[in-house]
């Protein structure tokens, strides 16, 4: 019961959040989304996607981003997954690990554009990452400082005191930390693909 409980409020928490991350079809092409990128006038400074997509860890293994759970291997399995209340053709879900003793951890919050929870499999490949434990991008994860971040993936298009945002030059891809206010500590490292300004 405790479980079922836990599961709805984090559902509510991430449905909340999806609707920053959904509304983009799988198969537009990025010029959809190069309108909005006009508007936004700074442009991370040296944030290189392509650099960045050939240095993704998870759970301490490489990963090709976009990626689905079956790309996971043996363990991992998708907790749940609910459309999004706010974005037609948008679902997102938990991932969990299965432990050698039976017991589950979530590991992540996979987000998928284009589908409904009921077109779902396995297979469907992710439009953006969230809320992972064990993520890295370029050695930058959970525990990294702000300032080493920034002296990989340069100056921020967008910042405030706890987040910090960097955008592909074509708008499409992003990156966000999200850092303790007081010591940078990175807290959360969130990937979205095709990104879209709301």
């Amino acid at each position: 019961m405790k479980r079922k409980i836990l599961s709805l409020f984090l559902c509510s928490v991430m449905l909340t959040v999806a609707a920053c991350g959904c509304g983009v079809d799988n198969n537009s092409e990025p010029d959809s989304t190069a309108d909005s990128v006009g508007a936004i006038e700074n442009l991370s400074e040296g944030f290189d996607w392509e650099k960045v997509k050939q240095d993704i860890t998870f759970e301490g293994k490489k990963i090709d981003f976009p990626f689905c759970v079956n790309d996971l291997g043996k363990g991992y399995e998708m907790d749940y997954i609910y459309d999004s209340l706010f974005e037609e053709k948008c679902c997102d879900g938990a991932v969990v690990k299965v432990n050698d003793d039976g017991s589950e951890e979530k590991v992540c919050y996979l987000f998928f554009d284009g589908i409904t929870a009921e077109e779902y499999t396995d297979d469907t490949k992710c439009t953006r990452i969230s809320n992972p434990e064990s993520l890295t991008v370029q050695g930058i994860g959970k525990g990294s400082t702000l300032e080493e971040a920034e002296k990989i993936f340069g100056t921020p298009y967008k910042s405030n005191d706890i987040f910090f945002y960097y955008l592909s030059k074509t708008g499409t891809e992003r990156i966000e930390l999200r850092c303790d206010k007081n010591t940078k500590e990175v807290k959360n490292i969130e990937i979205t693909l095709n990104f879209k300004e709301y």
